[in-house]
């Protein structure tokens, strides 16, 4: 059932990645392919609604390219995001590993770790969730992966990890989303002070 189709054109080159586009498709279509003229299928997720978005090859200027949209599944491994429901958040890329959101009530504030890059190679050290990594230093054990704070929230010190810091308490997702194309959460946190009351 073919709902609407897309021409996707680069006046200047365009290097391959993320494409949205908005769309009219038909009640209850949640997952859908993109069908090319030449009739290879590609997998696209709608990700909010009348939008959806899928991984567009390099186009070299002037090249354009022509689908139809269609209900139905394109066979896609693409992004896995599961809860553990033991303070990790996985998240998975093509059914490899990719990094986990740690967020259990023992750290000082969420983090992303490990994060590994193509070929499963890690892009963020080990140390402190590893100890003792060959090559690797043991110094500032509050850098963990990726994660976010500030020096100062209210007066208090949300960066560092000692009894005069902040925290940031995980409370829960507000969404978990896997998809053909792409995965997101929305994690709810409090930022508290030393003796927990709320900084924001």
């Amino acid at each position: 059932m073919v709902t609407t189709s897309i021409q996707v054109k680069s006046d200047e080159g365009f290097p391959g990645g993320p494409v949205s586009a908005c769309v009219e498709l038909p009640s209850g279509c949640s997952a859908i392919a993109l069908v090319h003229e030449s009739g290879s299928r590609m997998a696209a997720q709608v990700y909010s609604p009348g939008r959806i978005a899928w991984i567009e090859d390099a186009l070299v200027p002037g090249e354009s390219r022509s689908y139809t949209v269609e209900c139905g599944e394109a066979g896609s491994a693409g992004v896995e995001v599961t809860d553990s429901g033991e303070g990790s958040l996985d998240i998975s890329v093509g059914g490899e590993p990719f990094t986990s959101y740690r967020h259990g009530p023992e750290w000082f504030r969420p983090y992303f770790h490990p994060v590994l890059g193509p070929h499963g190679l890690p892009v963020t050290r080990g140390f402190p969730m590893v100890a003792d990594v060959p090559g690797e230093t043991n110094d500032h054990p509050h850098h963990k992966g990726i994660w976010s704070a500030y020096g100062e929230a209210g007066h208090i010190d949300n960066w560092a990890e000692a009894d005069t810091s902040g925290r940031t308490l995980h409370r829960g997702f507000e969404s978990v989303e896997s998809g053909p194309v792409l995965g997101r959460f929305v994690a709810l946190g409090d930022w508290i002070g030393p003796e927990g009351g709320p900084l924001c």
